[in-house]
């Protein structure tokens, strides 16, 4: 049977259930939200344009361990390909483009823009038309 989350988060992973761990990160130009399970409220912390890539990942430990999650699903704002922030964030601090998030994890990592996260993550079935406009 499908799951549908009825909470306000619009970021779901998948319809099919799943035994698998997933880390959910929402960055943001003001706030970092972490989802560890499905219907569970985001735990959050303060970004912001000193926000450094190294910062991020000393945050996110401070909040969870990342070693008892199997994956990990990124959304980011900023123009993402294959797995890389393309162009400095405008409301965070720098260094992203250069950093290696892949290995900062251990664990496989996705990241995508965060605004084709909520995207998919709201997405119901049947047709849609996602516009993708960039602040920055």
């Amino acid at each position: 049977m499908p799951l549908k989350s009825q909470t306000s988060c619009v970021i779901t992973i998948s319809n099919v259930p799943s035994t698998k761990r997933i880390l959910v990160i929402d960055v943001g130009g003001t706030h970092v939200k972490l989802y560890t399970a499905p219907n569970t409220p985001a735990i959050e912390f303060v970004s912001g344009d000193k926000m450094t890539p190294e910062q991020f990942i000393h945050d996110i430990n401070q909040y969870v361990d990342p070693t008892s999650f199997d994956s990990v699903s990124i959304g980011f704002p900023s123009p993402i390909s294959g797995n890389r922030i393309l162009k400095e964030p405008v409301n965070l601090g720098e260094g992203w483009v250069d950093f290696d998030l892949v290995n900062a994890f251990p664990c496989p990592i996705r990241l995508i823009n965060d605004a084709a996260m909520q995207a998919v993550g709201s997405y119901e079935g049947g047709s849609m038309l996602f516009l993708g406009l960039e602040r920055g």
